[in-house]
């Protein structure tokens, strides 16, 4: 066995009680090219805050319950919104301490088929990932076999990927980590309310909810205040597009082609807007009402 593959070997015994030593030994496509995971500092922050939500849900935490069970984030365009959930979801299912069941929402079949070509990349990318996770249709299964006795193992952990219509949402039981993808831009507020609930059904599980900034006029602005609020959920924002991956030349490009500046201002700077283009009201404004801080004044 050469360094490299020892070096891994002994990486990957340290990968179930530390998810940063996972995504250090990642590979990922940048731009076509293969390369290391080298995560931005703002996605190593949202990472730290929730890794503890993770173990806990998969049961290899063992300290007291996290507070942080919930995760917000809202993201520019190009961010790695749907990429980073997706990793997350990987290292689960592959180094849960017993057979987890995962469930991911994403706005269509378009933004699933998006997710569940993430966690195909990561397997593929990453060969001896492929040792623990098959891709089954619309499932990501760790086939290996479960141990018996007291300590199972992760043998059987699944995250199911659907759609965001709400019938898919009925029925769902024992889940360990749900997953949000562009909430924003959901249809249905009752698919939000039965998440919600079946979120609650488990002290263990975790939440994340990931999209581009929306509008006023749709129902996820007013659960977005909600969660500012919350003790329990970790409000992860960017302003603007900070990506070292994104140039200043991309960005003018984005400015000059897209359809109105109020569409550019919501997918590039992530700033909520007002459904009225015609509105007095700019994204800047938006933002000042939406600012807890702001708010707290005000009351």
């Amino acid at each position: 066995m050469n360094a490299n593959a020892q070096a891994l070997r002994d990486a990957v015994l340290q990968m179930p009680y530390a998810p940063s030593v996972f995504r250090q030994h990642l590979l990922i496509d940048c731009n076509g090219v293969t390369k290391p995971f080298r995560p931005d500092p703002w996605q190593e922050a949202d990472f730290s805050a929730m890794d503890h939500a993770w173990m806990h849900a998969v049961g290899r935490w063992s300290g007291p319950p996290p507070e942080k069970r919930i995760f917000w984030g809202e993201r520019p365009r190009s961010h790695s919104k749907t990429s980073d959930i997706g990793t997350m979801a990987a290292w689960a299912i592959t180094f849960a301490a017993r057979p987890v069941k995962g469930a991911a929402f994403a706005r269509d079949e378009r933004q699933s088929a998006i997710l569940l070509e993430v966690l195909e990349k990561r397997i593929a990318l990453n060969p001896w990932l492929g040792q623990f996770l098959s891709v089954q249709k619309s499932v990501v299964l760790n086939t290996q076999k479960p141990r018996p006795g007291p300590h199972p193992g992760p043998g059987g952990s699944r995250v199911e990927i659907f759609s965001a219509d709400i019938g898919s949402a009925y029925g769902l039981l024992d889940i360990d980590f749900i997953i949000a993808d562009e909430v924003s831009h959901w249809r249905y507020p009752q698919l939000w309310d039965l998440i919600w609930t079946t979120f609650g059904k488990r002290t263990n599980c975790t939440l994340s909810a990931i999209m581009n900034a929306g509008t006023l006029t749709h129902w996820s602005a007013d659960i977005r205040e909600k969660m500012q609020r919350m003790p329990e959920c970790y409000f992860s924002r960017l302003r603007g597009p900070i990506a070292s991956w994104i140039t200043e030349q991309q960005l003018s490009e984005q400015r000059r082609g897209i359809s109105t500046e109020h569409e550019f201002a919501r997918l590039w700077l992530n700033e909520w807007q007002s459904s009225d283009e015609a509105s007095v009201f700019r994204g800047p404004d938006i933002d000042a009402c939406l600012d807890a801080s702001v708010e707290a004044i005000l009351v």
